[in-house]
């Protein structure tokens, strides 16, 4: 029989075990793909401290890329070019992002609240910022081991 003392600590563990899933930006960056020399990257995130659930779909010149899923973070390989990034088909808020080919770029998805409930926005975000930002969040994207080189047509240059 375990004795009372042990039980609260035994939770605690339980707990902590279930959370430290592995898959964090720490764990998952050494097997994230090196960056195709004509290619842009493109990382998409959203933090953890909003209290919401609302994880719409992320899509990037009119193709869904991922989802803004809370403490997450996916990328996107893509040949340079201009390019749109929407949350869940919000043109009022769509992100324009200029790629260029060996560039990485970061975008935050910020919780907003509006007249009819909350809503994400597509923030550009520095290399600087996003690297403490980024380094807890989980990998919700295309499972390393499947990816493959994605090509999505740029917009036309203005």
């Amino acid at each position: 029989m375990l004795n009372s003392r042990w039980i609260g600590p035994l939770l605690l563990v339980a707990v902590v075990s279930a959370c430290a899933t592995g898959n964090t930006f720490k764990d998952v960056s050494p097997r994230i793909p090196p960056l195709p020399l004509a290619q842009g990257r493109l990382y998409v995130y959203r933090s953890g401290d909003a209290p919401t659930t609302l994880a719409p779909p992320v899509s990037l010149a009119g193709i869904e890329v991922g989802a803004g899923k809370p403490a997450s973070f996916f990328f996107v390989d893509r040949d340079p070019g201009r390019y749109e990034l929407r949350v869940a088909d919000d043109a009022a808020h769509a992100l324009p992002l200029k790629l260029d080919a060996g560039q990485t770029h970061y975008v935050r998805l910020e919780i907003r609240s509006g007249l009819t409930g909350d809503y994400l926005v597509p923030v550009d975000v520095s290399e600087v910022d996003s690297a403490k930002e980024i380094l807890p969040l989980d990998y919700s994207g295309v499972p390393l081991s499947k990816r493959r080189i994605a090509r999505a047509l740029p917009l036309p240059a203005p």
